[in-house]
């Protein structure tokens, strides 16, 4: 097996997965070679494909840990969960996962969807999970907390998306804690605007 001495097999999966988010993210999948993560990692080409496989078994790892990781978040809220407490966690685990959210929209982008395979094996199932957790924190049933998500998640990709800089010119603050406050913010009144309108109806 190539890797490094000292480097556990898994170590280097891992460390493989969180290159290939961050350069995949950055360049696309026509953009990046194995040789481009595995110089990012310090191992050779032949160490990546001898855990994956080759190119497209890590691109559809990547995305896999993606939609994993995005799952955790049912760890991160809790039934009754205030409103605005709800969108705050939810903003910081997306906000430090900037990465993760530049290759999903980049692989939406660049196929034109999300694909069949990945709708029915994970976009689906992630989104039943999310719709169940916030449907139980704000106390509405799930497809309505479903719906809320759909509305949410473009201004939420917009935001994690763009770098810092763009955020605070785009919302004249002028520190990282006032951009954060400022994007919570409109979170929170997209979402009571969205509410209370569904309520009403």
């Amino acid at each position: 097996m190539a890797r490094i001495k000292g480097r556990t097999a898994s170590a280097t999966r891992q460390e493989a997965l969180a290159a290939a988010i961050q350069i995949f993210a950055s360049r696309g999948y026509e953009g990046t070679s194995l040789a481009n993560i595995a110089s990012e990692i310090g191992v050779t080409a032949a160490a990546i494909a001898y855990h994956f496989g080759g190119k497209a078994q890590l691109y559809q790892a990547a995305i896999d840990r993606v939609y994993a990781d995005l799952a955790a978040l049912r760890d991160e809220v809790g039934p009754g969960m205030p409103l605005t407490d709800l969108i705050a966690i939810t903003w910081d685990f997306v906000a430090a996962r900037r990465d993760h959210m530049r290759l999903l929209l980049r692989n939406i982008v660049d196929s034109g969807g999300v694909g069949d395979e990945l709708r029915v094996r994970q976009m689906g199932p992630t989104l039943d999970l999310v719709s169940t957790l916030l449907g139980a924190a704000l106390k509405v049933p799930p497809l309505r907390a479903r719906r809320l998500i759909s509305a949410l998640t473009h201004l939420v990709l917009r935001f994690a998306t763009n770098a810092e800089a763009d955020n605070r010119v785009a919302l004249g603050t002028t520190s990282d804690a006032e951009t954060r406050a400022a994007i919570i913010g409109i979170l929170t009144t997209v979402a009571e605007s969205l509410i209370a309108r569904d309520i009403a109806t």
